[in-house]
This record gives C-alpha cells, structure tokens and sequence, in this order.
C-alpha cells in the first residue's frame, strides 16, 4: 500500500525570516524616502524664506535710496539752499538816502510805481524772500517801471548781543551814501548770522563793504556809528505806519500779500 504523499512542504523557519527581512528593508526605504522628501521640502522652504528676505531688504533699500534722495532734495542744509546771489544786474541804478528810506529809481522814470520793502538785516525771512525777488525786482527798477523805497528798520537787536539790526542797517545806510546799497545789503545777506549770537563785527562789516568798492569813508561812517540816529527814525517811522513785522512790501501803498516773483508782478501791473 502507497503512503499517501503530503502535498507542499511546510514552510521553514528560514523562509520566515526571509520574509521578515524583507518586510523591514521595505520598510526602511518607505522611511529613508518619507524622510529625503522631508528633507527636501525643507530646504525648498529655507531658500524661499531666504530668497523673500532678501527681496525684502532689497526692496527696504530701494526705499530708503528714495526716502534720502527726497529728504536730501528737500532739506534746508542743502547748498542750494543756503546759496545765495549777490550779484546785481548790470544798469541797475545808485541809491541815495532819505529822511525815512533808501531810494533806487531809474533816471528816465517817468511815474513810476512805488515798491517799498521793510526788512531787518537780522530777519531769516527777509533774506529768504529777497532770494526769490531780488532778479525780477532789479528787471523792474531798470526797466523803469518801478521805484525801489527801502526801509531798513530795526526790531530785532534782541536776537543778538550786540543790537546787530541796528549795527547793520547803520552800515547799509553809510553804503546806501556813497550809492551802493543794494550791492552791500546781499552781502550782509549772504552772510546773516544766526540769531542769538554777536552777529557779524564791525569790523567785518567794513570788509565786506571794501568788497563792493566802498571808500575810507565808509569804514569811518560805520565805526563812528555815524548813521545810528537815521536809523532809529527809520524804525520809528515804520512803527508810525503799523509796520510789525519783516519783510513787508507795499504797491503804491497796498500791502503786498504773496511771496512769489509773479504776484510781485501782478501787483506792479495792476497798480500801473
């Protein structure tokens, strides 16, 4: 009689760990790729942060460069700003003095229309303001259409030491004399002191007259405080008239509201 056969072999202890084997090296790769993934998605996320930090600063600088090339442009300090122009157009006239102003008037004007202007040598804003009309204002006086009256008063000797209003509007009245005030007031100008301090010597005052082309006379007029009186009755005067404050400018006795080269115009034109 056969002995019935028994069909597949069972399986040995060997193959099952074969299997197992290979169950925990698939595993393992399943795990190495999750974690290369991982690692990847990574670094894609720390070179997009650092590409957008970049892009930022890029961007923050590129604003800043803006932000001071306006600010630069638009700041006070500029030499643009502090620059300024003293020189005068040629055929512009003498100057003679009055009781009350210093006069500049074409010869052959006939009628002409009054512009008067009250400053104070001191005044930050009337050095600002003759900055803007002084090329147009010297346009009208020699076209003939304009006499130029100037008051130079003194309201301010407090913001300095040494009553520099009155020292200066002295000196431009010794210069207005020998026919050049206008030429020594932009110096002085151009060389205004800042309030509260000695402002500009006496000395220094005749310097700057020599550079116009002042006389010996000039230097003893300023020294000896020749020109005091006059102005202390110039100021007066002005106070008399409710003159407060500097600058002031008047048309033909109107009272000149706007600060532009063009309304200095309009007015002239509408007066004439």
């Amino acid at each position: 009689m056969t002995t019935p056969s028994s069909g597949a072999k069972p399986t040995s202890g060997k193959q099952a760990q074969t299997r197992s084997s290979r169950k925990k090296a698939s595993s393992a790769q399943r795990q190495k790729a999750a974690a290369a993934a991982a690692a990847a998605a990574a670094a894609h996320a720390r070179r997009r942060r650092r590409l957008l930090t970049w892009g930022g600063v890029a961007a923050a600088l590129v604003v800043a460069l803006v932000v001071g090339i306006i600010v630069g442009s638009n700041s006070p300090d500029s030499a643009d700003d502090q620059a300024l122009d003293t020189s005068v157009a040629a055929g512009f006239p003498d100057s003679t003095r009055t009781d009350e102003a210093v006069v500049m008037v074409a010869g052959d004007a006939q009628a002409p229309v009054s512009v008067e202007l009250f400053l104070d040598l001191q005044c930050p804003a009337c050095r600002e303001y003759e900055s803007r009309i002084a090329d147009t204002l010297e346009e009208l006086v020699i076209a003939g259409r304009v006499e130029l009256i100037v008051h130079p008063i003194a309201i301010l000797d407090g913001a300095s030491t040494t009553q520099y209003s009155s020292r200066a509007a002295a000196a431009v009245a010794c210069a207005a004399d020998e026919g050049l005030f206008w030429e020594y007031q932009k110096l002085l100008y151009a060389e205004q002191p800042d309030e509260g301090g000695e402002g500009l010597s006496d000395e220094r005052l005749v310097e700057l007259g020599t550079e116009v082309g002042l006389s010996g006379e000039f230097e003893t007029c300023v020294s000896g405080g020749a020109q005091a009186d006059w102005v202390e009755q110039v100021t007066q005067a002005a106070a008399e008239r409710d003159i407060r404050s500097t600058p002031t400018v008047l048309v033909n006795g109107e009272q000149l509201s706007g600060g532009a080269p063009e309304d200095l115009v309009a007015a002239v034109e509408a007066a004439e």
